[in-house]
């Protein structure tokens, strides 16, 4: 989802890097680091040359604002050489590096056979991590229902609170919004009243078995709840969020340590008896992790579907 400009969306890297590191950047600082974070959003990690020829520093100065940098755990190294130069990219920009030869599919390797000829090493692994750990939640849809079907028609097309049209055949009214840097929201309501919520967080998974994934989720569900709160000016636009209808979610498993070279396609589904589903396995690159070989489940729910507070209760038992 496209919310915010480019740069709204590094001034939010900022202030996550800020929340990360509990640092308050100062002036210079700040104009470092956005150099830095708008080189890594079109995928270039900075050196220490392109620091010294953009701010005019001395070499060793330079060197030195690097170094302190990595130190406070802001800049992390690509592993990637920019000519006999290492590059970096902020911490919570990892997903931006680009892919190395490790992370590519090899045609000539042994593992590259028509039909997912998967090793058997991958499989062990993957279904260590399933049954060792557990996973996290993202892409979530929801589905509610305004409390008046009549606010339809006080969504606004224009102004500050502005909604727009999904099309002029269906009238659905749709707007789409930033939760945090790495999870966003898009609203749909429908002349009937139905609301549909898509959150998507691949890049930040919920981590719904454990409080702080849950006490996100409230929270991002609260700003949801409080964008209809504003923009229809009234105190119960909805029903209670923990009432609001799961349709589907994907529930994910990132394994850091295992090459994608182990796999015979960059992106595949596994059918295994023992993980007792099918899934499907790609090369995912997070902020903070950077590059993890995702296994995936996509969760559908027939009718009658499970609300929220339902869904939370199975997770607890």
């Amino acid at each position: 989802m496209k919310i915010t400009s480019t740069n709204n969306y590094i001034e939010e890297i900022i202030l996550d890097l800020e929340r990360i590191s509990n640092i308050n950047f100062r002036n210079k600082q700040r104009k470092v680091i956005e150099y830095i974070a708008t080189l890594n959003f079109k995928k270039v990690g900075v050196t220490v040359k392109k620091l010294r020829l953009q701010f005019k520093y001395a070499k060793h100065y330079s060197e030195k604002v690097i170094h302190e940098l990595k130190n406070h755990n802001i800049l992390k190294s690509s592993g990637i050489r920019d000519g006999h130069m290492m590059t970096y990219f902020l911490t919570n920009m990892q997903d931006h590096i680009p892919i190395v030869e490790d992370f590519k599919v090899r045609k000539n390797s042994v593992h590259h056979k028509k039909g997912y000829d998967i090793d058997q090493n991958l499989i062990m692994t993957l279904f260590k991590a399933i049954t060792n750990q557990p996973g996290g939640f993202h892409d979530i849809r929801l589905q509610t229902r305004l409390n008046y079907s009549g606010d339809y028609d006080r969504l606004a097309l224009q102004g500050q609170s502005r909604w727009s049209l999904n099309s002029d055949r269906n009238k659905t009214k749709v707007k789409e919004i930033r939760l945090s840097p790495f999870r966003a929201a898009k609203l749909q309501v429908s002349p009937n009243g139905t609301v549909e919520i898509y959150i998507g967080a691949s890049r930040n998974p919920y981590s719904l078995y454990k409080d702080i994934g849950l006490s996100e989720l409230m929270a991002d569900l609260g700003k949801i709840e409080s964008i209809f709160h504003a923009d229809l000016s009234t105190s119960n636009p909805l029903e209670y969020f923990l009432d609001w209808y799961i349709i589907r979610l994907d529930y994910n498993f990132d394994i850091k340590d295992l090459k994608a070279s182990y796999i015979s396609e960059s992106r595949g589904k596994l059918q295994v008896k023992d993980l007792s589903g099918l899934y499907q396995y790609y090369v995912k690159q997070l902020p903070t992790e950077g590059a993890v070989l995702r296994l995936e489940n996509r969760l559908s729910f027939p009718k009658p579907y499970p609300t929220i507070k339902e869904f939370m209760d199975r997770l607890s038992k």
